[in-house]
């Protein structure tokens, strides 16, 4: 039986980490977009990993939020695998918002 390998689980991962990314940084999906020329409809579902990326796609958003390529692809998680795992981004490439700016529970 021939086994056919489908990207959906690697688009996923992929798009996983990418809005990590952008709700981390304060970037709105539309802004993504934008910068890659697609349209909102577009950009959700390369996010939701129900859209295949292109490779253009991926370093035009490595770019975009200032990184390497190779820092967002996804990780399988075993050898020939259909699943993996989004990237493990270096704590130093993630900038959290400043304390202040989350409020919590007032007294």
């Amino acid at each position: 039986m021939k086994r056919i390998i489908t990207t959906r689980a690697a688009d996923a991962a992929f798009g996983a980490t990418v809005n990590a990314l952008l709700f981390q940084r304060g970037i709105t999906n539309r802004q993504l977009g934008e910068a890659l020329g697609l349209t909102g409809q577009a950009t959700g579902k390369k996010l939701r990993g129900q859209a295949t990326w292109t490779l253009l796609e991926v370093l035009r958003t490595a770019a975009y939020l200032g990184m390497r390529g190779s820092e967002l692809l996804p990780t399988p998680l075993a050898k020939n695998a259909d699943n993996f795992a989004p990237a493990l981004l270096d704590p130093a490439l993630i900038k959290y918002p400043h304390r202040d700016s989350n409020p919590g529970p007032t007294d």
